[in-house]
């Protein structure tokens, strides 16, 4: 009886699945081959060795129509990707049409309520209380948290190369992880990740079984498949984030106390999560409550952790390709001070250009998905309200980029004739990463300093453990396998 019950629900599921597609609005939009009766380009997708590649392939083949559609099983629904800027601008710049679709919500439940996921005013509101957080006064107060991380990986990444002179072939995102969280812990929540215990290694644990949880492939489509599956016992504890939710629930607590006590150190006075806890809304008064306060820390560990320590490895991996590059980018950086170090003196043109030259090359946030709310118009096409929308590949647009598909710092040098609003790695316009400039400071001190101390290359031996191989598109770009540079010292 029970498998009788189970061959009907999937039997169920695959007709709505095929009668959905046949019926489907977007039947007229065209798709790469390869697409399969009911699956689509599922298997297409998941058996691709280097998924950026293949989509990046599909948005070159599209580009003169400016979008194509994907079929997927797991989601039941048809997905149009949308590749040209001018579009990209016009779906980012009208939330009201098309706010985020529930993609996000079904992996990160834990982030539902803060800035990253919620919508309309109460994005506005939230947006407004911490925009102040990430100033260039307050920026400068986290300047010196990033300078002391990055010198504890500089002092480590010396003893390693010390054992080897020839060099020594690192894999530098997993000690760029250990920099963006520890950084993240200090900045966020006043916490030394890497030296305290009880609650904060607890923390450590859970958010690291979190991310491993949302990476899994195979557990990603299942959520895809049967968004209940997030509530299953040993899937809602990593995926809703319980372990982290009982360390921000105290932290939280402690704080409220410091701030009635007035036992705030200088440090907390300055951290982003007294910043949140102490924001109000300038013509209401309102505040955050407990649980958006707490949402907003997933979201920005979550939001900043990975990304930027993905950033810094493709900036790295695109110097050692290019050493002509990186021996400019490390002219550059000659002047900067060795000792205390301000937001002013990380103004370094080509190393900025630099850094997002590679994040137009490698976006590392692929989930921009959108859906319509109402009926709208691309070009001469038209859609139906419902419309899931994925917006990945517009950074390689020739309209907007000369030759897209070489990689050029200059073009983001100022003084260039870059048209505005055609880089959207991190968003565009009301949905702009509120992190943004904290993650390119961040990243350009990171880069800056390892320039100061070594060389990059990649070894023969290593060409297939560079970041060209295997990448998967899952929030973060991520690789299979490690991410090997030879660093050398100067």
């Amino acid at each position: 009886m029970f498998l009788l019950i189970v061959g009907t629900i999937i039997v169920a599921y695959v007709s709505f699945v095929l009668i959905r597609q046949l019926l489907s609005p977007l039947r007229g939009v065209p798709e790469p081959n390869g697409g399969l009766p009911i699956l689509g380009h599922t298997l297409k997708i998941t058996s691709s060795t280097d998924q950026v590649a293949l989509q990046n392939k599909w948005a070159e083949q599209f580009m003169d129509l400016g979008l194509y559609k994907t079929r997927s099983l797991f989601y039941g629904a048809e997905l149009l990707h949308v590749v040209r800027a001018k579009w990209c601008r016009y779906v980012l710049g009208s939330p009201e049409i098309f706010p985020r679709t529930d993609f996000l919500n079904n992996y990160f439940p834990c982030m539902a309520d803060g800035v990253f996921l919620v919508q309309d005013e109460q994005h506005s509101f939230q947006k407004s209380l911490l925009h102040g957080a990430f100033s260039e006064s307050h920026l400068e107060n986290y300047v010196t948290i990033f300078e002391k991380h990055t010198q504890k990986l500089l002092a480590k990444f010396t003893s390693m190369v010390k054992k080897s002179p020839r060099g020594a072939s690192i894999d530098l995102l997993d000690h760029a992880r250990a920099l963006t969280y520890n950084i993240i812990g200090e900045v966020a929540f006043g916490v030394q990740f890497e030296e305290e215990l009880g609650y904060a290694n607890k923390f450590t644990d859970a958010t690291t079984k979190h991310y491993d949880a949302i990476q899994n492939s195979a557990l990603s489509m299942l959520i895809g498949f049967f968004p209940f599956v997030r509530n299953f016992p040993g899937v809602r504890e990593n995926i809703k984030g319980d372990g982290e939710r009982e360390f921000l629930k105290k932290i939280v607590a402690d704080r409220k106390r410091k701030i009635q006590n007035g036992s705030l150190t200088e440090s907390e006075k300055k951290d982003f999560l007294t910043f949140a806890i102490q924001g109000k809304d300038a013509k209401t008064g309102k505040t955050m409550t407990d649980k958006e306060i707490e949402d907003n820390c997933f979201s920005f560990l979550i939001g900043g952790w990975q990304t930027t320590a993905t950033t810094i490895l493709i900036c790295i991996h695109q110097m050692a390709q290019h050493p002509e590059m990186q021996a400019r980018a490390r002219k550059e950086v000659e002047k900067l001070p060795k000792g205390d170090i301000k937001v002013s003196n990380l103004d370094l043109p080509y190393l900025t250009a630099f850094i997002k030259e590679s994040l137009r090359f490698y976006p590392t946030v692929s989930a921009n998905a959108r859906i319509s709310t109402k009926d709208f118009k691309l070009g001469e096409l038209e859609f139906p309200k419902g419309t899931k929308m994925f917006l990945y590949t517009a950074n390689r647009d020739p309209e907007e980029f000369e030759h897209p598909d070489e990689f050029i710092p200059e073009r983001f040098m100022p003084g260039s004739q870059m048209k505005a609003g055609s880089f959207f790695s991190f968003g565009w316009s009301s949905t702009i990463c509120l992190g943004k400039s904290f993650a390119l400071l961040q990243t350009r001190l990171a880069v800056a300093r390892l320039l100061q101390r070594f060389s990059f290359s990649i070894e023969k031996k290593d060409l297939d453990m560079t970041l060209a191989k295997k990448r998967k598109p899952f929030l973060a770009i991520r690789t299979d396998h490690p991410s090997l540079i030879c660093f050398k010292k100067l």
